[in-house]
């Protein structure tokens, strides 16, 4: 077992839980595993469908999607390939079928009506976010992106459609299978979801001396701060409830917690000094007054810190918060890492 980990360079994908992925016409082979496995949820990765071919901008996929009242999922989209996407437009092209358009970052979804209406997203759910997440929301447009589409109000809502406890359960043990061929032996989620019965599913799959890998977590800070904002004595004690979820093969990091500045490379949300060339703006993942005082409260309680961070801007916030804290006599027992 680790005391203390310096460095975590293992990337982690988990299949999504017991969905079948396909092209706009054509089924991807994934070992069988997934593609055979009967499934209420289809996710289409982006090629055709949308706007990759103007003349087809239905396709095969949504098409082949024989449920109409069943949501319709379409990962892959970009702004920048395909388009501008809108709720009005998913409601011409899908006027009856709920759909999410999930963009290529994983940071932004798109619904139409029927969506919308199926999750029991309104706009009385979006005025009870914080005022940062707001403002990460385009209900006109079906929008949200980073705060918007992370929000636990949010995602609450929408995860029970996109895989049933019983298909994430098959997602893992896919996983678990692609690990062992791959020849990965030790894996970290930084700063998932907080859920404890997210947790405790991940446990039942991985936990086993069967399991030919060890599996690491690291607590989520934004999550922590959300239940009690400004209190750093709440921080520390939710970070720390974490710490014994693991069992097993699987164990959180103590005295570790996984903090973000900017938004996702892939949605040019990150924040960048000199702006963007067609003037849109970057995006927050955590507020920088927030992120002061949540780097702040885990440096003073000597934890070592590892920071999501894009653009040039927030590093900026994360490497003025860093150089304002090693005054504190700290030091010596806190660290902070920032990655792209």
């Amino acid at each position: 077992m680790f005391t203390k980990m310096h460095a975590i360079s293992v990337g982690v994908a988990l299949a999504l839980p017991g969905v079948v992925w396909a092209q706009a016409s054509t089924l991807q082979d994934l070992s069988g595993a997934l593609v055979t496995s009967s499934s209420p949820t289809v996710i289409y990765t982006a090629r055709e469908f949308i706007t990759m071919d103007p003349r087809k901008p239905r396709a095969e996929a949504l098409a082949a999607h024989k449920d109409k009242k069943s949501l319709f999922v379409t990962w892959g989209y970009h702004h920048y390939f395909h388009g501008p996407m809108s709720r009005e437009l998913l409601n011409k092209l899908a006027p009856d079928t709920p759909m999410i358009v999930w963009h290529r970052s994983g940071h932004e979804l798109y619904l139409n009506d029927a969506a919308l209406k199926l999750t029991g997203i309104d706009e009385g759910v979006v005025k009870g976010l914080p005022k940062s997440a707001q403002a990460q929301v385009d209900l006109a447009k079906g929008h949200f992106f980073e705060q918007g589409a992370m929000a636990p109000a949010i995602l609450s809502k929408v995860a029970p459609f996109v895989a049933s406890p019983e298909k994430f359960r098959k997602g893992l043990e896919f996983t678990k299978t692609f690990y062992h061929r791959t020849g990965i032996t030790l894996a970290c989620k930084p700063g998932g979801f907080l859920s404890k019965p997210m947790q405790d599913a991940i446990n039942a799959v991985y936990s086993g001396d069967d399991t030919p890998f060890n599996h690491c977590f690291i607590g989520d800070g934004k999550s922590f701060y959300a239940i009690k904002p400004n209190d750093a004595t709440s921080l520390i004690a939710e970070t720390r409830k974490v710490e014994g979820w693991g069992k097993g093969r699987t164990f959180y990091l103590p005295q570790q917690a996984k903090l973000f500045t900017d938004g996702a490379i892939y949605s040019q949300l990150m924040q960048m000094k000199d702006g963007y060339t067609d003037g849109h703006h970057g995006a927050w993942i955590i507020d920088p007054p927030a992120f002061d005082v949540m780097f702040q409260t885990y440096w003073d309680a000597g934890y070592q810190i590892h920071i999501h961070n894009n653009g040039d801007a927030g590093f900026d916030v994360a490497l003025e918060r860093r150089r304002a804290s090693e005054g504190d006599g700290c030091a010596a027992v806190s660290s902070a890492h920032a990655h792209a």
